[in-house]
């Protein structure tokens, strides 16, 4: 069995949210998970402050908290900024560069993260 197919039978549930990852997603988590390993390994006192530690912390509290709250809140729209044939996209901005991308289907209540 695949990851995509593991996670597909099993989505994360929050807040009645069935929460789904693009395979991108999970290959860039699983770069960040190891970058942040290594440098606990590597600096095991100050491993915490580095900004890869920070960029997951901040993703795993977008994805398993502040979307799941509210996916369609006006804060994660882009607004015209992307035109009309993109505004089925939200992003939930963290820190000053970085974008989490993902899209919603209220009715089935299914969130799906790209990156």
């Amino acid at each position: 069995m695949t990851r995509g197919a593991a996670f597909a039978e099993a989505p994360l549930v929050v807040n009645g949210w069935s929460i789904y990852a693009h395979p991108v997603f999970f290959d860039q988590l699983e770069g960040l998970i190891e970058e942040v390993e290594v440098r606990k390994v590597r600096d095991s006192k100050n491993w915490y402050k580095k900004n890869c530690t920070k960029r997951l912390a901040a993703i795993f509290k977008l994805a398993n908290w502040a979307i799941p709250a509210e996916p369609s809140a006006p804060a994660f729209r882009h607004g015209d900024t992307r035109g009309d044939y993109r505004k089925h996209w939200f992003r939930a901005k963290f820190f000053q560069q970085c974008r989490l991308f993902y899209r919603i289907n209220s009715d089935a209540k299914v969130l799906v993260l790209a990156w």
